[in-house]
């Protein structure tokens, strides 16, 4: 069947497909989520310069740690949104459609529960991430829509990604093994 019929499914950068209307953990990968992070922007393109999810994420892990979250907060934080590696975003005035929302949101739920079924952090997010979620977002108006910072282009924000993931990581199971 060629690629133009699938419904539901999306061949990522390595060839694999997702099926993302029934994915599941088997079907979810690291450098994949970082990878498509670092590439789609934030606000849906509407910034000044390119400023990517990934360095949305890495920003809203290093804010969670800074005040002294447990290191699952501060994972669940950097992953916060991973499922958009897969499923994509939708603005959050579509969101709020409840025509649209009855349609997206049990996709992207399945595919978070993936994600963080295979790679950690608490699902659903606790109110903590929500709330940084928010900061980071005021923090963005403020800051990356007035130009008064310089976001990293993707190469880096890919790099922080991982990086930031793999200390995360680190910093959980070294707490939980305490």
């Amino acid at each position: 069947m060629s690629k133009w019929n699938w419904v539901g499914s999306i061949e990522v950068r390595d060839g694999h497909v997702v099926d993302i209307l029934n994915i599941n953990a088997d079907m979810v990968r690291l450098d994949d989520i970082a990878h498509s992070l670092a590439h789609i922007c934030r606000f849906n393109g509407h910034v000044p310069k390119f400023y990517s999810v990934a360095e949305h994420c890495v920003r809203a892990y290093l804010e969670l740690f800074k005040e002294g979250h447990s290191p699952e907060v501060c994972l669940t934080g950097l992953l916060h949104d991973a499922c958009e590696a897969y499923v994509g975003d939708m603005v959050r005035p579509l969101k709020r459609v409840p025509e649209m929302a009855a349609v997206f949101k049990p996709i992207e739920e399945r595919a978070m529960k993936a994600v963080h079924e295979k790679l950690g952090g608490i699902y659903p997010h606790p109110k903590e991430v929500h709330d940084v979620d928010r900061r980071m977002y005021e923090w963005e108006i403020a800051n990356i829509m007035t130009s008064e910072r310089t976001p990293w282009d993707s190469t880096i924000a890919k790099i922080m990604f991982l990086d930031t993931y793999k200390k995360a990581v680190e910093r959980t199971f070294s707490v939980s093994s305490t």
